[in-house]
């Protein structure tokens, strides 16, 4: 499958199949503080076996060769084998991502993980497969040993007609299982499946879409003979502006200067903690809205290719702009669409 297109299905947890929900979470707890304690393990000790930069080096040497899979199993003996060795390769990336900015530049501090980390479930070890009832089913270890495999019965129905579309492949064996990983958002129970997909039957597309941020809405789309669109989300602005006064406010009335009691102070903490997760939650909903909107309308339109421009930041400064950029890029990557960005073509900014 050279020409294949890597995409993940995400679909929550309904319930266990067999056993209580009670020792799910337990094993689930249990695998998640393994998760973040190996994972900082790892990232430590690959900086300690790194070079570090010394007066007089001219530029950073090759990073050595490491091998910690051996110890890691060791130290972690609850973490099944296979998610020890992906957790490895995952850690390995991400660490030499930020590689030049923490030894070389000292702009950066090493990265932390913090608990729940995802467990990461290595493609050989989970099944998906359907119940008597054509619900999907997900079979995967939590842990070492064959009494630590659990089998879940995920969410199906209209609301998530899409992600079944996709986990049916995986069943069918036309779509190639790679990494799957657990993990908690809110109260959810997610179960993410990554996997090569073959490409998209493409109908015929002919038109070009240009979609620009500006300093008075969130974008101005145009496509070839159309009038432009325009996106405004007052509501989205309003959301993000409120916050940042909320924590510059509550910053204000938690100095050191007024000596508030240590259990004032916790409680300041607790609620600022909530706001910020259900803040977060509410941006992660608006990310995943106006990029369905969006290839929602490219694929209504017939596009075929979108360029894309986000220079100007000034209607949302505090906005995830790289987030909403890769999501909308892996959605039109799903319909075959072809995403650049606007500095590939010199009119783009015209």
């Amino acid at each position: 499958m050279s020409d294949s297109i890597v995409r993940c299905t995400t679909l929550s947890v309904a319930s266990p199949v067999e056993g209580s929900w009670e020792a799910l979470w337990r094993d689930l707890h249990a695998c998640w503080a393994q998760t973040t304690a190996a994972s900082n393990w790892l990232m430590t000790e690959l900086a300690k076996a790194d070079h570090q930069r010394l007066p007089g080096d001219a530029k950073l040497p090759p990073m050595p060769a490491t091998y910690f899979y051996p110890k890691l199993t060791q130290l972690f003996p609850d973490l099944d084998t296979r998610t020890c060795a992906s957790l490895e390769r995952a850690v390995k990336r991400k660490y030499k991502a930020v590689l030049y900015q923490v030894l070389w530049q000292h702009a950066a501090s090493l990265p932390t993980y913090r608990y729940p980390t995802p467990y990461p479930v290595h493609n050989q070890a989970w099944r998906p497969s359907w119940d008597q009832g054509n619900r999907p089913l997900v079979s995967l270890p939590l842990g070492r040993g064959a009494e630590k495999r659990w089998q879940l019965r995920l969410k199906g129905g209209p609301n998530f007609a899409r992600q079944v579309a996709l986990f049916r492949q995986f069943v069918e064996g036309a779509a190639l299982k790679s990494e799957a990983k657990i993990y908690r958002r809110g109260n959810a129970l997610l179960v993410g499946l990554v996997g090569r997909f073959p490409p998209p039957l493409l109908s015929e597309r002919t038109r070009l879409m240009r979609v620009l941020t500006s300093s008075t809405c969130l974008w101005v789309v145009e496509i070839e003979g159309q009038e432009p669109r325009y996106w405004n989300h007052d509501d989205l602005r309003r959301l993000c502006i409120s916050h940042r006064a909320y924590l510059q406010r509550i910053a204000e009335d938690s100095k050191y200067e007024l000596r508030l009691p240590p259990g004032k102070l916790r409680h300041i903490r607790e609620k600022r903690q909530e706001r910020c997760q259900k803040h977060q939650r509410r941006i992660h909903t608006s990310l995943h809205q106006l990029t369905a909107q969006l290839v929602g309308l490219a694929e209504r339109q017939k596009v075929a290719r979108v360029i894309y421009t986000d220079h100007d930041k000034s209607w949302l400064p505090l906005f995830p702009w790289s987030e909403l950029r890769r999501l909308l890029a892996y959605k039109l990557q799903g319909l075959g669409i072809t995403f650049g960005g606007g500095d590939e073509d010199p009119n783009a900014h015209n």
